[in-house]
């Protein structure tokens, strides 16, 4: 089993090498869902994969965002240099990209949550790709996994943070409301405001977090999930 730990910032990086994680994941600025982290460039990227390489920590560089025609030379460019950087891994979402990537590149490719993988079928229609993890939508019904794991060398499953209200990787809600897509890497959790539910005559009936009530905390079924 490994422990992956988010790294947006410099510090959350030194925070999960201390406090123990096996790996963490980054994105360099651009082509990721988490965009606004933006303390790794392809200029410091190198140094940050060496220091957690240090600690025997792995770091695996995210590219997980849909990409537009005129984007993939780009993003194709950022995959070559974090491989250059010494990225353990390149987690992505885009088919096409990981297409591309199988064919240029040995680096391991770590299927996105945001590609929504969250059964056999799925699974078995992406052996034909050099995937080696797949990482489950937080939907995945708990008594699925065993069998998703029989047609993939790796999964890789979310034990804490915000559950989306939306399909992992379909949500549409911010680019509605805000003209900010979480499938383009600026994700503005407009799940998490305060919202009012009311009835047909326009009655309150409830007011609060409606659209994400809860979060996701896995920490006590550790061992179920290994």
């Amino acid at each position: 089993m490994e422990i992956l730990a988010p790294a947006g910032s410099i510090l959350a990086l030194k925070a999960a090498v201390k406090g123990g994680a096996n790996a963490v994941y980054l994105g360099l600025g651009e082509h990721n869902a988490r965009i606004k982290a933006s303390d790794f460039t392809t200029d410091n990227l190198s140094e940050w994969v060496s220091y957690a390489h240090l600690f025997g920590v792995k770091v695996y560089v995210t590219l997980n965002t849909a990409v537009k025609e005129e984007e993939f030379a780009r993003v194709l460019d950022l995959a070559r240099q974090a491989v250059a950087a010494g990225a353990d891994a390149l987690i992505v979402s885009d088919l096409g990209l990981v297409k591309a990537l199988s064919e240029c590149s040995d680096v391991p490719l770590h299927l996105s949550t945001q590609a929504g993988v969250q059964n056999v079928l799925d699974a078995v229609a992406l052996k034909g790709l050099r995937i080696k993890r797949i990482i489950l939508s937080r939907e995945t019904p708990l008594s699925d996994i065993p069998e998703i794991k029989k047609h993939v060398e790796e999964v890789e499953i979310f034990a804490q943070g915000a559950v989306c209200v939306a399909f992992s990787g379909g949500c549409l809600l911010g680019s509605k409301m805000y003209g900010m897509s979480g499938n383009r890497g600026v994700c503005n959790q407009a799940c998490r405001l305060t919202y009012t539910a009311k009835d047909e005559n326009g009655r309150i009936l409830k007011t609060g977090k409606l659209l994400s009530p809860k979060d996701l905390s896995l920490g006590q079924k550790v061992k179920e999930l290994a």
